[in-house]
């Protein structure tokens, strides 16, 4: 008698197990259940290993790789999900299934993309790996800080000077007389990974001469010991010493010039921004004296400022007022024309001027406009 074998490839394309090593899936594991999520893993590499029956001599692939003899594979992590395919095809060759496995890792970076202060700029040279900083002299009392974490790195914290912040929110600090050092105390999305950011600024006395109509307002721009005076500004309906004014005579005509002071006005503008009750932003230069000519002056900085939050620039001579939608300056525009980069606004000075002319040079203007109408 002749016995004849006879046998046929297994098809079975299941996983018997899956697991992560050191991390527990999302729930338990099912051989018909073909997607599973491992959360908040630390590190940038995470061990997996996948399980199948050894009498159905399947094979595994994780990402297009093989899996090693005892079926563990080490993957790479990025920042956030991450999403594996686990292919297991059956001896047969033909047969296949897919299993999908997503592992979120946490951010273990402990680092900002932007810190901004004073007029809601980011302070210069920035890097988000540099982590001391140097902001100058001021004569300001107090100035803002605002710290913002990147979207794809999330944090658990950010402190500014020991108070808890959400990120983009901005703190107020009182700074005293001399140097100064606050602290930007950062926890990364994993708990464990802390930065910290340090700048200093030093704060001076303004020269003598100047005022300051509350103890708890901003320092006001500096006296000038020749023919510059302080003057108010108005930032939404609040008077503050944040100008100085140049009364100049020449053939005849009587002009005043009044230089907005770039680091009073911006932290005027940011306290006035967080005010609940306020109606609308608007800063208004009232200007008392009898001119010819009147000029107000601001740097570009500013006018991108006043631009980005809706204000309004109002100068008040004699009886008549002239309002400008900060707007209309188009700053970003002109800064463009003079291959100015957007860093660098405040080194271009804006001008509003103001003629008065003559009854002859009026009449004059007057006929050429009804001329033109007719």
């Amino acid at each position: 008698m002749t016995l004849y074998a006879k046998w046929s490839m297994v098809t079975d394309e299941d996983l018997a197990d899956l697991k992560v090593d050191g991390y527990d899936l999302d729930k338990a594991f099912s051989p018909g259940e073909t997607e599973y999520t491992v959360y908040d893993v630390i590190g940038s590499q995470v061990d997996v290993r996948t399980y199948t029956d050894p009498s159905q001599f399947s094979t595994v692939l994780i990402n297009d790789q093989a899996v090693d003899s005892n079926g563990w594979k080490t993957v790479d992590l990025e920042i956030g999900m991450n999403t594996f395919n686990i292919k297991v095809t059956a001896q047969d060759g033909i047969t296949t299934k897919n299993y999908t496995l997503n592992v979120y890792r946490l951010n273990d970076e402990a680092v900002l993309e932007s810190i901004k202060a004073f007029n809601g700029s980011e302070i210069s040279g920035y890097d988000p790996d540099v982590k001391a900083y140097d902001l100058g002299i001021t004569t300001l009392s107090r100035m803002t800080i605002q710290a913002q974490a990147y979207n794809s790195k999330p944090l658990q914290g950010i402190e500014i000077n020991g108070e808890s912040l959400n990120s983009g929110e901005s703190k107020s600090i009182d700074l005293d007389m001399g140097l100064n050092t606050i602290e930007i105390l950062v926890t990364a999305e994993d708990g464990t990974t802390v930065g910290t950011y340090s700048l200093k600024v030093e704060r001076v006395r303004k020269p003598s001469g100047s005022s300051s109509s509350s103890s708890e307002q901003n320092d006001t721009p500096p006296s000038n010991t020749d023919d510059r005076e302080n003057v108010t500004v108005i930032v939404n309906g609040k008077e503050r010493d944040a100008g100085t004014k140049t009364i100049s005579e020449a053939n005849g005509r009587k002009s005043v010039t009044v230089d907005v002071v770039r680091t009073s006005i911006e932290n005027e503008i940011i306290s006035a921004l967080e005010d609940p009750e306020k109606v609308e932003n608007a800063i208004v230069v009232p200007i008392s004296d009898e001119a010819d000519d009147v000029k107000v002056g601001l740097t570009g900085d500013i006018i991108k400022l006043m631009e980005d939050n809706a204000f309004d620039l109002t100068i008040n001579s004699g009886n008549a007022g002239y309002k400008i939608p900060a707007k209309e300056f188009e700053i970003v525009n002109v800064a463009r024309a003079l291959n100015v980069e957007e860093s660098e606004l405040v080194e271009i000075k804006v001008d509003v001027s103001i003629e008065n002319v003559s009854d002859d040079e009026s009449q004059l203007i007057r006929q050429n406009l009804d001329t033109k109408s007719t």
